[in-house]
């Protein structure tokens, strides 16, 4: 599996663990996410990383039924320091769920997890949020 697969799964599995209550700490998610990190959510409003793990931190073990899965993983763009991938991202929570294809842009980064830190993501809804 490609290292930045595996980064976009073991950071979703972060989100999913600590929404879920499973862990209490975000410094997984932390540590990938760059100083200078932003995300563009699918309402079209952006977010600076201290608002995105802000968001976070307020939603601890409010969602206990949460899954999330990564599907149609698919690298874009690389080059010696950049890397841009394309994924699904599927949520299911109690009788709802929703879809988004997201975007990112990695910055290559030996000391990150993965050597890979979060630059930037956009997102789109696939399907309502329910």
């Amino acid at each position: 599996m490609d290292q930045w697969l595996v980064e976009v799964i073991e950071l979703h599995d972060c989100f999913e663990e600590y929404i879920t209550g499973t862990i209490d700490s975000l410094e997984r998610a932390e540590v990938a996410l760059a100083a200078d990190f932003t995300m563009v959510a699918p309402s079209g409003d952006t977010s600076s990383r201290s608002e995105v793990i802000t968001e976070i931190e307020d939603a601890h073990a409010r969602l206990p039924s949460l899954k999330m899965t990564i599907t149609h993983p698919e690298l874009l763009f690389e080059d010696d320091a950049t890397l841009v991938a394309a994924y699904v991202e599927n949520q299911q929570y109690g009788e709802g769920s929703n879809r988004r294809r997201a975007t990112v842009v990695f910055v290559k980064d030996d000391s990150a997890p993965n050597g890979l830190l979060w630059h930037r993501i956009h997102e789109t809804w696939l399907s309502p949020a329910g």
